[in-house]
């Protein structure tokens, strides 16, 4: 039998999240962050990627130079080096081993969503973003990446350093803007949420402390989930890989198989980790100040 949280059990997480917060806020400001640009580079969309690249390059590294990107990928031959504009430096090519790596058991989930994508490779991409990011090795030495997709571009000069604004406020996840995943890519994932708070009553405070709760059962199967828009996310790296919790949460998922059973997605799933995990008030930042496009939709600075 689960036992319930009590009140002082309450109160003992939420102080432990904020003490913890405030005692980690502020430790490493000062030095350069370890900051890059990552993308995972569509097989067929190289073209796209140059024009990503060059605004990339105008809007943010011309101003905050240094920052490296590294061009993820699990293109057949030689890498097309010429899709990268002359003028940016430190771009690297990065081969993603076990890319297209199948969990034992799974099905094929046809979705509108992912009819650009070879067969199969959208569930790859998403299980790359979930997980398989943070164990290529060279984004395991970084303190933050900034994902970028090869249809994502900055609109405008950036006016912050994205990666010094997430260094000295030690913030955990920063994104620019949220949406939703509908019911149709989410089906049994509040089910999945909650027996996993059951079984893990201290998420189940985090998430009350965020104002996070699942929708009642008769309602589950049309309720979509809320997520960050997470084409565009800082990710502390040391955050999401050192957190037992984290790991353990990301391994239930994957033991579905419903990444590529059910077409759970990174949006969602990202953002529930936030939700369960993280003081969202204190560790989760938003980049209002941000002009961004994603696939034609535009979003301008709101701050």
């Amino acid at each position: 039998m689960v036992r319930r949280a009590g009140l002082y059990d309450r109160l003992h997480v939420i102080y432990s999240i904020v003490i913890l917060s405030i005692a980690t806020r502020g430790e490493t400001q000062g030095a350069r962050p370890r900051g890059a640009f990552v993308y995972l580079v569509h097989p067929q969309r190289t073209e796209e990627l140059t024009a990503s690249l060059t605004l990339l390059q105008k809007h943010f590294r011309s101003i905050y130079p240094g920052y490296p990107v590294y061009l993820f990928h699990n293109l057949p031959g030689p890498v097309p080096l010429s899709v990268v504009p002359p003028d940016m430096p430190h771009v690297k090519w990065q081969l993603v081993e076990g890319f297209d790596q199948l969990p034992l058991t799974y099905k094929w989930v046809d979705h509108p969503s992912q009819q650009d994508w070879p067969v199969g490779n959208y569930n790859h991409m998403i299980q790359f973003w979930l997980s398989r990011v943070f164990q290529q090795p060279a984004v395991r030495h970084l303190d933050y990446y900034c994902r970028m997709d090869t249809d994502s571009s900055f609109l405008s000069p950036s006016p912050v350093d994205i990666f010094h604004k997430m260094h000295e406020g030690s913030y955990k996840y920063g994104y620019r803007t949220q949406a939703v995943d509908p019911v149709a890519v989410t089906g049994g994932l509040w089910d999945f949420l909650d027996g996993f708070l059951t079984n893990h009553p201290h998420a189940s405070i985090t998430a009350a402390h965020n104002g996070f709760e699942l929708p009642p059962v008769d309602k589950r199967n049309t309720s979509d989930v809320t997520t960050y828009y997470n084409n565009f996310e800082v990710v502390n790296v040391k955050a999401f890989t050192t957190s037992k919790d984290i790991r353990d949460f990301t391994k239930e998922v994957e033991q579905t198989n419903n990444v590529y059973n059910r077409r759970w997605g990174d949006a969602p799933l990202r953002f529930v980790v936030c939700q369960l995990f993280l003081d969202v008030e204190v560790d989760v930042l938003q980049f209002c100040e941000i002009s961004y496009e994603h696939q034609g939709l535009k979003f301008h600075a709101s701050c």
